[in-house]
């Protein structure tokens, strides 16, 4: 009896093993939601989304800029890391979306299903972000 006992936890065991290597619940991926490329064509904004490592759970949002010119100011520089509770639920383009103000001004809304709006505005020229929680409406009016 002991060693059917002894072959069943190592079954078990092994099986545990198998079914969590399987599952995603140690690695979120990231991955690029949408870009923006400023009207004159010289910065471009990513938005970057890592989808949440359990149900429920929000997602992260990582916003980043790259301007066009030397090397240096090329490097995709980070600019906002964020997180968005849209109920478990995959993003979709209306939980997120752009409107250029000037070639230098970017908003982002950041709409999800448990959480007040985020409206984000990007200063390409300072590579930074304000966030303020505030309803974007549906015309959003900036």
């Amino acid at each position: 009896m002991p060693f059917r006992r002894g072959i069943a936890v190592a079954i078990a065991a092994g099986f545990f093993a198998v079914t969590l290597s399987s599952c995603d619940l140690f690695e979120s991926e990231r991955s690029v939601f949408a870009s923006y490329r400023a009207p004159q064509g010289e910065s471009e904004v990513v938005v970057e989304v890592e989808e949440p490592g359990a149900a429920f759970a929000p997602h992260t949002i990582y916003v980043s800029l790259s301007r066009k010119g030397d090397a240096e100011s090329s490097v995709p520089v980070s600019v906002l890391e964020t997180q968005l509770a849209n109920d478990g639920a995959s993003l979709n383009p209306s939980n997120i979306r752009a409107r250029w103000e000037t070639p230098q001004r970017l908003w982002l809304c950041l709409r999800g299903e448990e959480q007040a709006d985020q409206l984000l505005s990007i200063d390409i020229s300072a590579a930074r972000a304000v966030v303020q929680t505030r309803e974007c409406g549906d015309g959003w009016e900036l």
